[in-house]
């Protein structure tokens, strides 16, 4: 039981700190914005597992999806009253690639 919650802390930590990032996607981007290089050799700490992968989808769904929407397409329930509206986490922007390369 202790262990499922450590796993569940985890994925809700590294849910968050993606989302945050994701939400400045834009913002690094138009600045250039760089990953520092140790940033390179961080992997992800949270083993890519069916659970691990079920419990993503409910920390979005129940902390991401009223804002970003069902597919993260940025127009969730939430996003008409927002300022500044979600970004589209799928969207392509020139940070994307730096982004996968530097996120874990």
């Amino acid at each position: 039981m202790e262990q499922m919650r450590v796993g569940l802390r985890s994925v809700l930590v590294v849910a968050v700190a993606l989302g945050t990032f994701f939400a400045t996607l834009d913002i690094t981007a138009a600045h250039g914005w760089k990953a520092p290089a140790e940033a390179a050799g961080i992997t992800n700490p949270v083993p890519s597992t069916e659970a691990s992968i079920q419990r993503g989808r409910d920390v979005y769904k129940n902390f991401c999806a009223t804002c970003h929407g069902e597919r993260a397409r940025g127009n969730g329930p939430l996003s008409p009253n927002l300022t500044p509206k979600p970004p589209d986490l799928l969207k392509r922007s020139g940070a994307d690639t730096r982004i996968q390369r530097s996120a874990f």
